[in-house]
């Protein structure tokens, strides 16, 4: 996890290309399960997100706060 607010049992986690490496996959995974067993749910996004565009980011965080931005599995769960 990159970010966390205990306020709000959000943890964002900050992906790049790594992330789609089977190895880090299974990794990943365990650590979304251990979050969501201990009531904290996870908001992905991309790195370049942050670099490229801010703003997104930054209302992708407000949106989740709010609980309008879904936080969802990690994208490893798709592949």
């Amino acid at each position: 996890m990159d970010f966390y607010s205990f306020e709000h049992r959000l943890a964002i986690e900050l992906d790049g290309g790594v992330h789609l490496q089977p190895s880090q996959m299974r990794k990943d995974a365990a650590k979304e399960d251990y979050f969501i067993a201990g009531g904290i749910r996870l908001l992905p996004i991309a790195n370049g997100v942050v670099v490229q565009d801010p703003g997104e980011f930054l209302r992708k965080v407000q949106g989740a706060n709010a609980g309008g931005e879904e936080t969802t599995p990690h994208p490893s769960r798709d592949g």
